[in-house]
């Protein structure tokens, strides 16, 4: 019989082609796989850092409001004007109270200076109410 040597040849080139295609295939299919399990854990990697880092943030925040929430108390004009029985407040005024400077040294030296200079125009520029202004009486009517 007759034999075609081109169509066999044909023939054994597409079975090789085919082989080749299939292990091409399933190493493009493996390294696809390998990809996404790499991605998945680069994924799990970034979730897991980002959830950390929301930890800390929410922990540095509740920190910041507590000693934002101390600070308030403690300076709040309602707060420092409250009044006292009877009692402690003269406790309070034998006791000598002292005012604790806050701020950076720089804003503790001024208003230090601040205080110097506020003592010193109150004593060149106030007079003892007992002693009468020129021009009134003791009284305060003018004469």
């Amino acid at each position: 019989m007759f034999r075609n040597h081109r169509a066999e040849y044909l023939e054994r080139e597409m079975l090789w082609r085919e082989e080749r295609f299939d292990r091409h295939l399933a190493d493009v299919q493996s390294l696809h796989q390998t990809l996404q399990y790499e991605a998945m854990r680069e994924l799990a990697a970034v979730k897991k850092a980002h959830a950390e880092e929301l930890t800390r943030a929410i922990n540095e925040i509740q920190k910041l409001q507590d000693d934002y929430q101390r600070l308030l108390l403690t300076l709040h004009p309602v707060i420092q004007d409250v009044q006292l029985p009877k009692e402690r407040a003269e406790e309070r005024e034998l006791t000598p109270v002292f005012s604790t400077p806050t701020g950076t040294p720089w804003q503790r030296i001024q208003a230090r200076w601040q205080q110097q200079q506020d003592e010193e125009w109150a004593k060149k520029h106030t007079k003892p109410a007992d002693v009468p202004v020129q021009g009134e009486n003791k009284n305060g009517n003018a004469r």
